[in-house]
């Protein structure tokens, strides 16, 4: 990657970061994401629009500002080692990611990786997932009324990292086997909290199947 440079000697995106911050640059000028063309990571540059109308164009306060929005991820972790084991799991989880992460940010110049403090999807997704996985052991352990709102989240969850990466797809069929191989209830009360689901996760991704296509008017799907 390209050293810090004059006059501001900072350190600008490079690679896929280029593409993803160019994206968010032309909805800062009013023509929408990445141009109103064909892209695949539409989340990531809106969240990159938003971290440039907050820090203005400076790399070094974005990239701030994503670290303190990713910081949530050892904590999302904390809460799933909990909901499956106890506090000290969840904590020993949260160190570990966060040793993870220090180890990627050192490594960064020696191997290719990502980490938090570079312009990619691969933490925000970790994000998206670990908050999912959290819902969904929640979702399987509760049996109450509480949980009747769980499904169209999971689902809501699942479209939204989908618009970061699009494998996060595999979710959906895990999610969906979740109230459809429940045992002791009617195809009713399977169908309801399964459509939910559905529900949530088109309202998220229709929108960007329909509206976003190529040059030659090609619909992303």
């Amino acid at each position: 990657p390209p050293l810090p440079s004059p006059p501001t000697y900072d350190v600008y995106p490079f690679s896929d970061s280029t593409s993803y911050d160019l994206g968010s640059q032309f909805s800062l000028i009013g023509q929408g994401l990445n141009n109103n063309l064909l892209t695949d990571k539409p989340l990531y540059m809106l969240f990159l629009t938003i971290l440039h109308l907050v820090g203005g164009q400076s790399v070094r306060i974005v990239i701030s500002l994503q670290v303190l929005v990713l910081a949530i991820f050892p904590v999302m972790l904390f809460l799933i080692g909990r909901e499956i084991h106890s506090r000290g799991a969840g904590i020993l989880v949260a160190l570990l990611a966060i040793f993870k992460e220090r180890n990627a940010i050192a490594a960064v110049l020696d191997i290719q990786v990502s980490h938090v403090k570079l312009m990619m999807t691969d933490v925000p997704t970790a994000l998206f997932v670990s908050t999912i996985a959290l819902l969904l052991f929640r979702w399987l352990r509760t049996r109450s009324s509480r949980a009747e709102s769980l499904p169209i989240w999971i689902g809501g969850l699942i479209g939204a990292a989908m618009l970061l990466r699009t494998n996060a797809f595999l979710f959906l069929p895990l999610a969906l086997a979740f109230p459809i191989l429940a045992r002791g209830q009617t195809w009713r009360q399977k169908a309801v909290p399964a459509l939910t689901l559905l529900l949530g996760f088109f309202v998220f991704v229709l929108p960007w199947f329909l509206a976003n296509r190529g040059l030659e008017g090609r619909f992303f799907i």
